[in-house]
């Protein structure tokens, strides 16, 4: 290939500061007002036993971004990054890294999404340990099947009723992806990196790609 494409351009040497931009709540919020003082403490704990800091240090940081901090409990080891993966062979080969869309876009859909609503799914996370475990276990098997099709619908049942999140974090991406993708791919040779949950339904970007005359 000529060219990677992944989410986000993950060689842009502005990245970790547009992160660092973007990983804030709004005005005053802080994570302490959005849990139970029993579950800010338990919450607390785990980011120290699994992440090395306590919540003062990122107080401010928004919920979902928190919780991707908690995965390693549950998945038994720190997930590998295939956004890493790629920078660096990118740097071997001397190829190109593009994006899909900014840490500005991506950072966006977390703002979408009450803070309220993010911090009950950590709380949730944090009372059910065995519901999560078995849902990670499931979707690390499914990934490596590469059975996009079922991790797909976890993703459907995990979000149940809250479709408007689906849409947020999935299917609105996706539809924005498509052009951009045509666009990379016109005049060259492209390998496109996207999380495994973006590819199956009939809003997944397989589907999406093939309905627009892809294939």
């Amino acid at each position: 290939s000529d060219l990677i494409v992944l989410e986000i351009d993950m060689d842009d040497p502005n990245l970790a500061t547009n992160m660092m931009q973007h990983m804030m709540m709004d005005g005053d919020s802080t994570l302490e007002q959005y849990f139970s003082d029993t579950d800010y403490q338990k919450l607390d704990e785990e980011l120290q036993t699994h992440a090395g800091m306590g919540v003062a240090m990122i107080n401010k940081m928004k919920p979902l971004l928190v919780m991707s901090m908690l995965v390693k409990k549950y998945v038994g080891a720190q997930p590998a990054s295939y956004e890493l993966s790629f920078v660096k062979l990118s740097e071997e080969n001397k190829k190109e890294i593009l994006g899909l869309e900014t840490v500005a876009d991506q950072m966006a859909v977390f703002d979408e999404i009450p803070y309220q609503a993010q911090a009950d799914d950590i709380s949730q996370m944090l009372n059910d340990e065995k519901r999560y475990t078995t849902l990670f276990k499931e979707m690390i098997k499914l990934y490596k099947a590469e059975d996009v099709e079922a991790l797909y619908n976890i993703f459907t049942d995990y979000y149940g009723d809250q479709g408007q999140v689906l849409d947020l974090v999935l299917h609105d991406r996706n539809r924005k992806w498509i052009p951009k993708i045509g666009e990379y791919a016109k005049e060259q040779s492209v390998f496109f990196g996207v999380g495994a949950g973006h590819l199956g339904g009939d809003e997944g970007v397989l589907n999406l790609l093939e309905e627009a005359g892809y294939t």
